[in-house]
């Protein structure tokens, strides 16, 4: 969940007249720009944090609740992934998309189809390109979902269907570099461990059966991203594929050296 907190200047009448007050003096310590990390889950049930009496034991969840805020009474402006990701990222109801794409599955009278086709324009003004214009460097780990920059070409197709084969891992390593090249171009410096959506969307995973979550390749980016920047403002929106598919307690049961990079004997990288 992305929570935006804005504050509002109050506007003072001519014929009022201010306070005379100081302005505080901040010390260094207080006038540096806090870091940003923004955990994004997908089907993420309630039962699933133990700081609300779920069945999970999640204690660093509960940690963050507890020593935070927590919004109970917050939701979501779409049940589908897509539109709810372009409302986190640009601040908008997913209606107002101003993309071709978009526009082309609006009918003649203006009703708008609110699906998996949301996209964001070069001029448009969005989370990762305002906190770049304010001086963070930006990261994005994992799942995407929110159209395409269209700058970088297409993904390839993999020659065959084992993972193990290096003319199939040579495309996948291709298509991951042009997932995060295209990505990159919505306002993050950083992008790795990227789906262009669901595992299961990316029909080159699905035929080497390299449809897989793997948290703990897009966690190795994200503490890379973390390390990279630690000297200076940072913002990591880190969006898991976690929990929606496929089915996550059935990859538990798939071989760990498969990635969406192909086989590898040490995972993914």
């Amino acid at each position: 969940m992305l929570v935006l907190l804005t504050g509002f200047q109050s506007v003072q009448s001519e014929t009022s007249q201010a306070p005379a007050v100081s302005a505080p003096v901040l010390s260094k310590a207080e006038r540096a720009k806090p870091n940003v990390v923004i955990f994004f889950t997908d089907d993420q049930p309630m039962d699933s944090f133990g700081f609300i009496k779920g069945k999970a034991h999640t204690p660093n969840i509960d940690r963050i609740a507890n020593e935070g805020a927590y919004f109970s009474n917050a939701y979501a402006t779409s049940s589908v992934c897509s539109p709810s990701r372009y409302t986190a990222l640009t601040g908008q109801y997913a209606s107002r998309c101003p993309t071709p794409n978009f526009a082309r599955s609006t009918s003649v009278e203006g009703v708008t189809k609110v699906l998996w086709n949301m996209g964001m324009s070069d001029d448009q003004w969005n989370f990762p390109r305002v906190m770049q214009a304010n001086g963070y460097k930006t990261g994005m780990i994992g799942k995407w979902h929110v159209g395409s920059s269209g700058k970088h070409g297409h993904r390839k197709s993999v020659p065959g269907t084992d993972p193990k084969d290096p003319a199939v891992i040579e495309v996948l390593k291709y298509n991951q570099e042009f997932y995060c090249k295209d990505i990159a171009e919505f306002g993050f410096d950083y992008v790795g461990a990227a789906y262009h959506g669901n595992p299961n969307d990316d029909p080159n995973l699905v035929k080497t059966g390299t449809n897989v979550h793997v948290p703990e390749w897009q966690t190795q980016h994200a503490l890379k991203f973390i390390e990279d920047n630690k000297d200076e403002p940072f913002v990591l929106y880190y969006a898991s594929t976690l929990l929606h598919v496929p089915d996550c307690t059935e990859d538990l049961k798939k071989d760990p050296r498969l990635t969406p990079l192909g086989w590898s004997a040490t995972g993914a990288s």
